[in-house]
């Protein structure tokens, strides 16, 4: 008989068998989700009864997988582990390298030429080029961890070069424009049973960001718990998975502390004032208390952008409120140290872009 144990982050074969010694023996499976190692516990419990596999000798056998069964692993394992809309585009990203290869094709025997052609396809931007790459290290990475291969095939191929570029962001201006249009469009719009549109979250959202400089996951997944009014501080927490919410890892991997200041202690107080914290776990809900999809925020903004008939509208996107936030601090004269710590960005690099709006920090830079 076979059952699974989870240590850390991965599950175990647990094997018995009371005519061996020692009667017991875990197998590593190397794989972070319930229902995958579930799986392959199966697999594994189906070879050792026909006498293909001795987990008392060996460890868990290599599974010689295609192409198209890979990635399906793959999918498989971060399924429910990120969002929902982070799965759908390891997917989409993913099965558009595999339409690519040859049917049939061994994940083994995937080499340079099977990678080039798909990340370095003409008339392709270079930040798609980056994309395609990140994704493809993601999913080689895993099958590494995953014994499924030796190494990685990418190894031989050098990342696509990142093309800086000026970030964009809106003015204080602009921004009042964009609250007053989603006011404005409220108001002369009805729904289904004749009330004006929810657009206070998407406002409440926007104030946030350019407050705080959160990215828009890191916006939706904040809690009440992680808000200290009193210390005006809030915290991105990584989490796994438990009864009041989902699982959340911030995009760097780390956690962080972020001040709260003008707009967005203003918007946290109101909402503590209207009940929400006794009433949700997460801050941005909307007027029902119910959770909100980030891809909603993203699409509602450029609805938003468009109707406000900003300069600069088909170049700005929700991301934009991150840029907008740390440019506003470099206005300020805000240390660009300080600003890293508050974006969260690792390297320095990441924060001298803003300096341009204070040259005069350019020289303090990390």
């Amino acid at each position: 008989m076979a059952s699974l144990r989870k240590k850390g982050k991965y599950y175990y074969a647990r094997f018995y068998d009371s005519n061996r010694t020692p009667q017991r023996k875990e197998v590593a499976l190397r794989i972070t989700r319930k229902s995958a190692a579930r799986k392959e516990l199966n697999r594994l419990e189906e070879k050792w009864e026909r006498g293909e596999y001795d987990p008392w000798r060996e460890g868990a056998p290599k599974e010689h997988l295609n192409a198209v069964e890979a990635v399906e692993g793959f999918l498989d394992d971060k399924q429910g582990t990120v969002e929902d809309n982070t799965h759908d585009t390891y997917e989409q990203q993913l099965e558009a390298w595999v339409e690519e290869t040859p049917p049939g094709l061994m994940l083994q025997d995937v080499m340079e030429e099977h990678l080039r052609p798909y990340l370095f396809q003409a008339d392709t931007s270079r930040a798609t080029k980056r994309k395609r790459y990140r994704h493809l290290r993601l999913f080689f990475n895993w099958a590494e961890k995953q014994d499924h291969l030796d190494y990685s095939p990418l190894s031989a191929i050098d990342q696509p070069k990142k093309q800086e570029k000026k970030p964009e962001y809106l003015t204080p201006s602009q921004v009042d424009t964009l609250l007053s249009t989603i006011d404005e469009h409220a108001e002369k719009t009805e729904d289904a049973v004749g009330r004006s549109p929810d657009v206070q979250w998407i406002k409440d959202a926007i104030r946030i960001a350019v407050s705080t400089g959160l990215r828009r996951g890191e916006l939706f997944n904040l809690r009440w718990s992680d808000v200290d009014l009193e210390s005006r501080m809030l915290f991105v927490r990584n989490r796994e998975g438990d009864n009041d919410g989902e699982e959340f890892t911030s995009k760097s991997g780390h956690e962080k502390a972020v001040p709260i200041r003008g707009d967005a202690e203003k918007v946290l107080n109101r909402r503590v004032d209207e009940g929400k914290r006794e009433r949700t776990t997460y801050v941005l809900t909307n007027r029902s208390d119910e959770t909100i999809e980030p891809n909603t925020l993203t699409q509602r903004f450029k609805f938003f952008v468009r109707e406000a008939d900003l300069d600069n509208q088909e170049r700005l996107s929700v991301h934009s409120l991150r840029d907008t936030a740390a440019t506003w601090l470099a206005m300020e004269g805000v240390q660009p140290r300080l600003i890293q710590e508050i974006l969260g960005h690792s390297i320095g690099s990441g924060t001298e872009k803003y300096m341009h709006a204070h040259p005069a920090l350019m020289g303090q830079a990390l």
